[in-house]
This record gives structure tokens, sequence and C-alpha cells, in this order.
């Protein structure tokens, strides 16, 4: 790798099966790399060639085998200001433990099998203002009472152990500005809530919320960009035709109908702001 001794971007694809713990060695010779994603044959041994990559701010461990044990290595590492763990299999929420020097991370995807045990672990880290917990069905109403520790969220992605009474611990949350709900089970319950976190910009539905409760939103000075997945029908033309200040309107998978997507358009052709996934767009 001498002859890439500036590099300072490196993503290794999944299918780069051939990348063991032995020739990632190089890998930690690269004195100034920034960026990093892992090749899936990375173990913790290959983790520990890291230890010394200060210079490393965003780091995916991709679908490699690094264990809990591994995240030792990254302790020192604390000019990280992204970390993804998503689809590291083999990573819990205990790891997080290694983790909490940290201090300067801003934006974080945790593993599936983070849960409610786990959600103390991030309290340390106080400058994070992106977290990704939409993967992890272990995360459920009463860990969210952790995340209205970290003040400085602005965006918030939750995931299906998340309930309306979940909903409520963010209400202390002055800084969020987007919360994505697609993988949750709220219902209309938790519009008590979000009525309440005047600063949201852009929110993000699954199907199980109607019409009636989407139109509480208008209630929010802020709000900039809706997106529903699944769920509604022709019935909610009128309310999302009073949406007049958004600049970002999403509907994927609805069971509104072609006339009523029509009908939108025109309602909204001054200022485009539809959009309806091409594979996603009504038959009838």
């Amino acid at each position: 790798m001498r002859h890439f001794s500036d590099l300072r971007w490196l993503h290794f694809a999944d299918t780069a099966n051939a990348i063991t713990d032995e020739g990632f060695r190089y890998v930690g010779e690269l004195k100034h790399i920034e960026d990093l994603t892992l090749p899936p044959g990375i173990t913790d041994a290959g983790i520990e060639r890291l230890q010394w990559s200060t210079s490393l701010t965003k780091l995916s461990l991709g679908r490699s085998q690094v264990t809990d044990e591994g995240l030792k290595r990254l302790a020192g590492l604390t000019n990280m200001q992204t970390l993804i763990t998503f689809l590291t299999p083999q990573i819990t929420g205990q790891g997080f433990k290694h983790l909490s020097r940290l201090t300067e991370l801003t934006n974080l995807l945790v593993p599936a099998r983070f849960n409610d045990e786990s959600m103390p672990c991030l309290v340390p880290f106080q400058k994070l203002y992106i977290l990704n917990i939409a993967a992890c069905p272990g995360v459920t109403d009463a860990g969210l009472i952790h995340d209205s520790k970290m003040g400085g969220l602005t965006g918030l992605y939750l995931g299906e152990g998340v309930t309306d009474a979940g909903i409520r611990h963010l209400e202390s949350m002055p800084h969020l500005t987007l919360l994505d709900l697609r993988q949750t089970k709220v219902t209309d319950a938790c519009f008590d809530s979000l009525v309440r976190m005047t600063n949201l910009n852009s929110l993000y539905f699954p199907g199980t919320i109607s019409h009636r409760g989407l139109e509480r939103l208008l209630a929010l000075p802020k709000l900039r960009g809706l997106t529903v997945t699944n769920g509604l029908n022709d019935d909610a033309i009128p309310v999302l035709m009073k949406f007049t200040h958004l600049n970002d309107l999403t509907l994927d998978s609805t069971g509104i109908s072609k006339d009523g997507i029509d009908r939108l358009k025109e309602h909204f052709k001054s200022r485009p702001l539809l959009l309806v996934p091409p594979q996603m767009q009504p038959l009838n």
C-alpha cells in the first residue's frame, strides 16, 4: 500500500471475501485514512491493525466478523465521528461499553442485537446528533428513556419495538428535527406527543396511522417533509392538500388511487413536491 500512502477513503465491497486479517495489516499502515469500510472477512485480529489509525473519522464495520471484544481496539480512535455497525452480525450492545472515550461521535448506526439494556452505553456520546436504531427490535419504549438524556439529537430512526408509549419519552428532546417511525408500531395516539415537538422538520410514518391523525400535524410550524409508507386511501386527499407549506411529500405503497395521485399533482403543480416511487405507483 506504499503507493497509496495518502489515501483518505477506502471502501471494501461485501464481495471482497479474499481479503483476510493478514492482508488487512497494510490498511493499518495508511496514516491519513479518514473513511473506511471493512471487508467481510475481517475479524478481531484484523481490526487490531486500526488501533493507531487516529485519523479515522468514519468507520463502517460492514458485514465483517468483528465482535464486542474487537470493539476494544477502537477505544483510542477519539476523532471518530461516524460509526456504522448495523450489518455486523456478531456485535451486541455490550461492545459499546468499550467506546465511551469516542466523545466526538455525531452519527451512529447500531447493530440489530442492540436492546434496552444497551441504551445506557450511548449516554456518553453527548455530541451525537443522528442515531439509527431502526434495525433493533430489542429497543422498546422503555429503552427510549435513555434517548431523552441525549439532548443534542436532531435525527432519530426507530424500530419495531417502539409504540405510542415510547414516543412520549421524546417530548423532552428540543433539538429533534427528523423522526423516522416507519419501522415502528405507532398509531394515531402518537400524535398527542408529536404535536408538542415543535421543531420537527421531517417525519416518516408507517401505514398504521390515518389521515385524521396526519391532520394534527398541521400544527407543526416547521414541518417541511412528510413521508407515509403503506396505509392511507383517497379519504386522505383533502387532508394532504392542506399541507401547502411542505417541500417534500412522499407516498410510498399507499392505497391512494391513480386518480387521487393525479388530483394531488394538480393541486401542487406550482411546487412539484409529490413523490410516488415508480415501482409503487397505484394500478387503478
